[in-house]
């Protein structure tokens, strides 16, 4: 008995969304599932890329809300190091329309996105895996022939294969906040190896 979906990528952020997009341009059936309401919500990153990232999305520069060309280097004794300035090096983006536009990608494409849908378990027997996902507080069972775990680095998906987790994480905390920046084109960058060792 054939699968329900070729293939079942977890997580729609844009290492998912890229992946179904680029299965199902090939023909495949996918589904696409996304443990939150809408895609791209909450953030997860900052949205501080190279140039070429929009190349490799296959996305245009409507996202970009700000062009960088370097960095503000500032020192534990209060000194300042400016680096580049002289031609772009990175763009800010809309983070949150980056990973919706990706989805819509996938899903222009071809692939089923399906919202509110948290994974909850995987098992694999002959050649045929069992996706399990919640959603609306009814469980689902769907099989497919390959599943992508996209859901990040301490990733659901990877616990019932007994995949080893990373062996290293580094905790983060992101804010926006409104402040006077030196320079409109640059980012700033603080190092104090007291709080942020390493």
């Amino acid at each position: 008995m054939p699968a329900d979906h070729h293939v079942v990528v977890v997580g729609a952020g844009p290492a998912g969304s890229v992946a179904a997009r680029d299965i199902a341009r090939h023909g495949w059936r996918v589904l696409l599932l996304e443990e939150h309401t809408v895609v791209g919500d909450p953030v997860h990153c900052s949205g501080l890329v190279t140039p070429r990232t929009l190349k490799a999305a296959d996305l245009n520069e409507d996202l970009v809300v700000h062009r960088i060309t370097g960095a503000i280097v500032h020192s534990p004794l209060g000194r300042q190091v400016t680096i580049g300035g002289d031609r772009e090096r990175a763009f800010v983006l809309d983070r949150q329309r980056f990973d919706q536009a990706l989805a819509e990608q996938a899903q222009k494409a071809g692939a089923s996105l399906s919202l509110s849908s948290r994974f909850i378990g995987l098992e694999v027997s002959d050649d045929i895996a069992r996706v399990t996902y919640d959603r609306g507080g009814a469980s689902h069972t769907v099989t497919a022939d390959l599943v992508v775990g996209a859901d990040g680095s301490l990733s659901a998906v990877s616990r019932p294969l007994g995949l080893a987790k990373p062996a290293e994480a580094i905790a983060a905390i992101g804010g926006e906040v409104t402040g006077h920046a030196l320079r409109d084109d640059l980012v700033e960058v603080f190092v104090d190896p007291e709080r942020i060792p390493g």
